[in-house]
């Protein structure tokens, strides 16, 4: 009864975790180690202990949702954290949801109500289509960094209009056009996989949560380092909005191959940006419009070839993240010369 009461305070999924654990074989991982063991023995335990906390977390915020689905759908939901006392305690306290879920904003699949879950449980993202465009990847790095949530999923819907939209096709209007391209990609693929036509918009509509997935893996490396170090698990799900039931998908089938792609696509975007910029820097361009003088007419023995080269290193290892490369102004060739009077009086420089 204690812990029930107490994950009515402090989040029904931090109960259930507790649950799991006092059961759980983990303590074994904080005992003594035994006599003879090596020096380093209870370090090799601690990676493992972590390992496996962090997926009953996982696990136990997945199972929230599911069990809270189950409610909705049998008609026995339990509304919990809906009073006035919840309400004040995450006023007071702040928000400490247990899942970050992208979701498509069609009015017929609330994401709170379907799966019966309340004040400050879950991070909803919704967007037409449930699409990963930069400022919704930005709002999922916020939901999986700064508020930890161990859980991203990723959920479509049966009947989605951007997906039939995206399928039918037909003349847009306003901002449509660009919300729709980010569906086509997975529209593509499911007429190839589709049996029959009439399954091309079901199967658009879970291949869209695939698509969507790549997308946020390929556009964050916030996300793809949550992913690695086993603090975030991404499942893609699909809601019948008839049912209401969720059809889970599991996480992405080919998930490593994704983060290993996405690496290499960051760090060649991040080089290309930097010599891009290299290039157009306005002062090497005047110093090749000139014969390599700045702008007092002196030499600049930093235009020559060989002193040139010197700064490739500087910039390869300016890289790596991506998100330390920033652009630099350029920085006067002889700072030294440009406070210099224009005639210098005699006597000695102090």
């Amino acid at each position: 009864m204690k812990t029930v009461c107490k994950a009515q305070w402090t989040g029904a999924w931090l109960g259930s975790l507790l649950l799991i654990t006092s059961h759980s074989p983990l303590r074994a991982d904080h005992a003594t180690p035994p006599a003879g063991s090596p020096p380093d023995s209870a370090a090799v335990h601690a990676p493992k202990a972590v390992d496996q906390i962090q997926a009953l977390i996982r696990e136990a915020s997945l199972a929230l949702l599911k069990e809270g689905n189950g409610r909705f759908v049998a008609g026995q939901p339990r509304h919990p954290n809906q009073d006035a006392s919840r309400r004040s305690l995450t006023v007071s306290e702040g928000q400490k949801p247990f899942a970050t879920i992208l979701a498509c904003s069609d009015s017929r699949s609330p994401v709170e109500t379907l799966f019966d879950r309340g004040v400050g449980e879950l991070f909803v993202v919704r967007v037409a289509g449930n699409v990963a465009d930069e400022t919704q990847v930005a709002t999922i790095e916020y939901g999986v960094e700064h508020l930890g949530t161990p859980l991203l999923v990723v959920l479509g819907h049966s009947g989605c209009g951007a997906v039939s939209a995206a399928c039918k096709g037909g003349e847009l209007h306003g901002h449509l056009p660009a919300l729709i391209s980010r569906i086509q990609p997975a529209v593509a693929k499911a007429r190839a996989a589709a049996a029959t036509p009439d399954r091309v918009i079901p199967t658009a509509i879970q291949a869209n949560v695939w698509q969507q997935i790549e997308e946020i893996y390929f556009q964050s490396s916030i996300v793809r380092e949550k992913v690695r170090e086993g603090a975030l698990q991404i499942v893609g799900g699909v809601y019948d909005l008839e049912k209401g039931t969720v059809n889970w998908l599991g996480a992405h089938p080919n998930q490593e191959a994704l983060l290993s792609q996405a690496d290499a696509a960051e760090r060649e975007s991040a080089l290309s940006a930097a010599l891009k910029a290299r290039a157009e820097s306005p002062a090497r361009s005047a110093g090749g419009a000139d014969g390599g003088t700045d702008a007092h007419g002196h030499g600049d023995a930093s235009q020559t070839p060989a002193q040139g080269t010197q700064h490739e290193p500087d910039l390869l290892r300016s890289l790596l993240p991506i998100r330390e490369v920033k652009a630099r102004s350029p920085q006067p060739e002889h700072p030294a010369e440009e406070h210099q009077p224009e005639h210098p009086s005699p006597g000695p420089h102090h």
